[in-house]
């Protein structure tokens, strides 16, 4: 069984790690979107959100890969 690649997604602003995924799917674009709003409420964010829009705000790694 192969390994999944995990991201790390940490906020431009405040750099907190927000989240960490294999992948980000509509449960982790929310939790990016509540992320921004609220520690940058004057942020544009386009409409609909789509995840290059709100991407731009965090800083994405890879991690460790997990089995």
């Amino acid at each position: 069984m192969g390994k999944d690649r995990l991201f790390l997604a940490s906020c431009r602003y405040c750099h907190i790690p927000v989240t960490i995924a294999t992948r980000f799917g509509p449960e982790e674009l929310e939790t990016l979107l509540t992320h921004v709003r609220s520690c940058k409420p004057t942020t544009r964010l386009p409409e609909p959100p789509g995840i290059e829009g709100v991407l731009k705000h965090f800083e994405v790694r890879r991690t460790e890969e997990r089995e």
